[in-house]
């Protein structure tokens, strides 16, 4: 479970007349705070990643990488990271990627 947010705007002024609100817009950079907590193979884990956003309108790219924390009868530090997509579809939004961690302190 976590929680991010992050928008660059691309509002489209005027009728449908005088603009394209279908339009995708222009290349927009972001950057947020993912945070989140769960249980895995190793117990309990808590993660703080921070995430570059690049892209806007209807589908932009995400990269990722920060610390992960193992708590419990067993420790561990990661480093983690992860990249990939993220559309929207009209009220819809469709996200996918692939990660990988690589344990920098403790023992699991």
């Amino acid at each position: 479970m976590g929680a991010a947010g992050w928008t660059s705007p691309n509002v489209p002024t005027g009728s449908r007349v005088t603009s394209d609100p279908d339009k995708n817009g222009w290349l927009g950079f972001g950057f947020a705070i993912e945070t989140g907590a769960g249980y895995g193979l190793t117990g309990v884990q808590a993660a703080l990643l921070p995430k570059l956003l690049i892209g806007s309108g209807k589908g932009r790219l995400y990269i990722q990488a920060g610390p992960s924390l193992t708590i419990g009868s067993k420790y561990g530090v990661w480093a983690a990271g992860e990249i990939g997509g993220e559309f929207s579809l009209g009220r819809w939004a469709l996200t996918f990627g692939g990660g990988a961690g690589v344990l920098v302190d403790g023992s699991v």
